[in-house]
């Protein structure tokens, strides 16, 4: 085909031609989301000095250093104690490293820090809706099975992937004053999966109590599901913090 448009000689078709792509401005990383490591950063930082040169290399001039996302937020609780790296020691291994691999002037530092600002927003409130007690041979309990009202297929979709791990805190006062087993958490879908917690040592829950998961704000609603009819918690704006 070789008609002309105008007085441009050109093949008509070569305006349907994919402009050439753009240059590399950029480099960008995630080391994962939730992660515990401040220094894993530091080792991005390092690697991405080297794409940095390699591109130098071939013409090009990267500007921009998108150093990602996956700071944690606010801390959660796990086996009873608080499972986080505190966001200074962070800020220090970043501002290390970039010290350290891109002294120049010239560098647009870029982040992500979605889960930090979001996390601390939302607590998630579900209700223990069913129980069932395993005994050993003596008759003495061994595990208890918690069934409540969300689930991995709803507010916990991201629980098989998140290296911060979650831990309810019971509503209820006086838990101290209750034994403590052997307990699995499950979701409300009788899905082999939806097990949010499994296996660890909590004190005794009673059906119709409530469990508080903190630090729920990131990926809990934009990532919730109305898996098999169950409907999607509803949002409820508070003023001070729940205690």
């Amino acid at each position: 085909m070789k008609k002309e448009t105008g007085d441009d000689k050109r093949p008509a078709l070569s305006f349907f031609s994919p402009p050439p792509p753009p240059p590399p401005h950029l480099t960008s990383f995630h080391v994962g989301t939730g992660s515990l490591n401040a220094w894993e950063f530091a080792k991005a930082i390092a690697m991405s000095r080297r794409l940095f040169d390699i591109a130098q290399t071939m013409g090009f001039n990267p500007t921009i250093l998108d150093i990602g996302g996956g700071f944690p937020g606010d801390a959660r609780r796990f086996r009873g104690k608080v499972q986080t790296t505190p966001f200074p020691e962070f800020a220090q291994a970043i501002r290390w490293a970039l010290e350290r691999f891109f002294p120049e002037e010239g560098i647009r530092v870029i982040a992500e820090p979605g889960r930090f600002i979001a996390s601390g927003s939302s607590i998630l409130v579900t209700q223990v809706q069913g129980k069932r007690l395993i005994r050993n041979p003596d008759g003495t309990i061994r595990t208890v099975m918690y069934y409540m009202n969300e689930g991995a297929m709803g507010s916990f979709p991201h629980i098989e992937e998140d290296s911060l791990p979650c831990y309810p805190d019971p509503v209820e006062s006086h838990q101290e004053e209750r034994p403590i087993y052997s307990s699995i958490i499950w979701g409300p879908t009788c899905c082999p999966i939806d097990a949010i917690i499994e296996d660890e040592p909590h004190p005794e829950m009673y059906i119709g109590e409530w469990y508080a998961w903190r630090a729920m704000g990131a990926y809990m609603a934009s990532t919730a599901s109305s898996f098999n009819g169950f409907l999607i918690p509803r949002a409820i704006e508070v003023d001070s913090e729940l205690e």
